[in-house]
């Protein structure tokens, strides 16, 4: 019983540490202005309007660590939040620049949560 409780910890730690990692990826290609490289990030369903959205978005600040939810990812930082979810080929942002509203949903200016 011991064992498989610290293997369901340890997925969660390596998805955690891999979310934060696409995450800062992320952020760094928008406030470097790599635009192609961000939008290589962001997952097909947030990708309408990336290049417009994502230069408009500037630096983000550094990420904290992400919290990880089974497949989907919540990272924050300076100036918002970051949504991530976990797809074959790894963690892409769902929402980018989102700012909580209280009991209103999160409004992104990149896809959403």
């Amino acid at each position: 019983m011991a064992l498989v409780a610290f293997a369901a910890t340890g997925c969660s730690a390596i998805g955690a540490d891999n979310a934060t990692t696409a995450a800062r990826e992320f952020t760094t290609a928008v406030a470097e202005q790599r635009v192609d490289a961000a939008c290589a990030l962001v997952a097909p369903r947030a990708a309408e309007n990336c290049a417009t959205t994502v230069s408009s978005l500037g630096d983000q600040g550094s990420v904290n660590q992400a919290e990880v939810w089974g497949e989907d990812a919540k990272a924050t930082t300076r100036s918002g939040v970051l949504f991530l979810h976990e797809f074959s080929n790894g963690w892409l942002v769902t929402g980018a620049g989102c700012r909580h509203r209280g009991d209103e949903p999160y409004d992104c200016a990149v896809g959403g949560p």
